[in-house]
């Protein structure tokens, strides 16, 4: 069989030059560890596993936080298959008030089995503590008038109707 070589070659810089340099988090590392130390000290209250970051994750919820800048900073869900999380301020936030934010909603959530009239009662909550979820990633981004907004994707989702959060 005979190869290709300039078939290869085009390959190689179609992949490296139009690809385009892949989407991360505007995120510093510190504030990424600030992001899991806030979820698992969350988990652990309910004693599930701790989170972990996902760079693949970060990209995916940096591009739907850059989305939602453009557009005014609409809190919108984008429907993808990972759980989300959005958080707006008007302020310059840190990650543990993000997540605290999303965590204040515990008071909703009495350890049942999710239930579509209550989920929107407590549904950040249950994602962030979630027990099947094992991954994280988080992006920012600054509206045109200065507020924020933050996306978190889990994977695997989490607020399963019918299921409990632990």
């Amino acid at each position: 069989m005979k190869i290709n070589f300039r078939f290869f070659i085009f390959l190689f810089f179609a992949v490296v030059f139009i690809g385009g340099k892949p989407i991360e988090s505007s995120l510093s590392t510190q504030e990424k560890e600030e992001i899991i130390i806030a979820h698992n000290k969350w988990r652990s209250e309910v004693k599930v596993k701790d989170i972990q970051w996902s760079d693949e994750l970060a990209a995916e919820a940096q591009k739907w936080a850059n989305y939602l800048a453009k557009k005014g900073c609409r809190m919108k869900h984008s429907h993808s298959k990972n759980g989300e999380n959005i958080y707006w301020s008007d302020y310059a936030s840190t990650p543990k008030e993000v997540v605290d934010e999303w965590a204040s909603e515990k008071k909703y959530y009495r350890g049942g089995k999710i239930k579509s009239s209550k989920v929107s009662k407590y549904g950040h909550y249950t994602q962030v503590v979630w027990h099947s979820t094992t991954f994280v990633g988080c992006g920012r981004a600054k509206c045109k008038n200065g507020e924020e907004i933050w996306v978190c994707t889990y994977a695997p989702a989490g607020n399963y109707l019918g299921e409990r959060a632990y």
